[in-house]
Formats: structure tokens, sequence, C-alpha cells
């Protein structure tokens, strides 16, 4: 049950990461020309630079915007993250809030890194686009830029900082860790039944004591 279980896992990270991409392109995309002004220059097709690879956030009709700036780049890739990673991490939470029951009626064996090698198997496809996005690098055909748009959206929450990491290839798979990272975090919180936000909830409305209570009435 534990392979098992341990698939279904990878499924549900790879789909709240899909999820999360998305939800994050549009928010990017939406939020990117905050404060931009027209620009006297034409518009124009975005071209390929020799490393392949396309701003998607830039108009040459505007200047200025949230992405012209380190700061605002910051604070999108902080929102792409926090909708993204957070999808992970409670997907991986909900698991292993479940799994203590099943280890205690037997169902499956002890396994507190299930949340990491879940992860791992869910950057599987992302590993594979990371490596035909490398390995067509130096091309400039019709494949090439359709593959490097599709790396560039599925990963936006790493290209909006900038995609200079993308010159070294050990980069471009060492930044797909942070998924594994936060799904083998949310296994373990969920296996421990450590949830943020209901103590937050808890702590702000914490009832006052009796003693307190009978002295207002």
């Amino acid at each position: 049950m534990l392979k098992k279980t341990t698939f279904k896992l990878s499924l549900s990270i790879l789909g709240s990461f899909v999820v999360g991409f998305i939800l994050s392109f549009f928010i990017i995309i939406s939020l990117a020309p905050l404060g931009a002004t027209p620009s006297s220059k034409s518009s124009s097709a975005p071209t390929s630079s020799s490393s392949n690879s396309v701003s998607y956030f830039e108009n040459e009709a505007t200047e200025g915007g949230l992405v012209a700036t380190t700061g605002g780049r910051i604070f999108l890739a902080a929102i792409a993250m926090l909708i993204t990673e957070g999808a992970i991490y409670s997907s991986a939470w909900r698991e292993g809030n479940r799994d203590p029951n099943r280890v205690k009626y037997g169902h499956m064996k002890k396994f507190m890194a299930k949340g990491f090698v879940a992860g791992l198997l869910s950057i599987i496809p992302n590993v594979i686009l990371t490596i035909l996005v490398l390995a067509t690098a130096d091309l400039n055909n019709i494949f090439s830029n359709v593959v490097n748009v599709i790396y560039h959206i599925v990963n936006i929450q790493f290209i909006i900082l900038g995609d200079g990491y993308m010159k070294i290839p050990i980069a471009c798979f060492a930044v797909l860790l942070i998924i594994p990272l936060f799904s083998g975090l949310g296994y373990i919180s969920g296996w421990y039944h450590f949830a943020i936000l209901p103590k937050l909830i808890y702590k702000k409305n914490k009832p006052a004591p009796k003693s307190q209570s009978k002295k207002n009435m």
C-alpha cells in the first residue's frame, strides 16, 4: 500500500503544481504592467536571444511596471511561490494527516520520507521539459521556441526573477528541488497534525479565563 499511496500522492502534488503555475501565470501577467508608462518605442514581436530565452513579461509598448524593478519581481515571485508551494504543501499535509491511522491498523509501514519521494516523482515531467529546453537551447526553430515558451510558463515562479540561471544546467534542475522540499515538509507536518492556520485562529479567538468572565458579570 505504501508504493500505491506514494504514487497517488505524487500525482496529487503534480496536480497541485499545475493548478499553482496556471493561477500564478494569470496573476503575474495581470499585475506585471502595474505602474508602467507608455513607451515611444514601437511594439514588435519578441525575439529569441542566444540562450533561446524570451521575456514574456516586458512589452516594448510600455516602460516600467513591476517587472522593471528587483523589488517588483521579488513580489511577483513571492506570490507565485505562495500559491504553488502552498498548494503542494497542503496536498502532502493531508496525506501525512491520514497515514498515522494506516500505520496504526497495519495497512502500511511508517515512512517519513514519503512526501520527499512523492515530490521527486512529481517533478519528472518538469525534469524532462528542462532537458528538452537545454538540448534545444542553440536551435531557433518552431519546436525549440514552443518548448521554451512552455518552460517559461510552467516555471514562472523562478523565471520572473530572471532566467540567467538557465545558463548553468545544474541550476535548472536544482531549482526544481523546492517542490519535494515543500511536499516533504508538508507530509511531516501532517503526520504530527501540525497546522499553522488553525493555531493562529485558535490564539486569536481564545476564550477569556473563567475567573475573568465571572468578574465581568
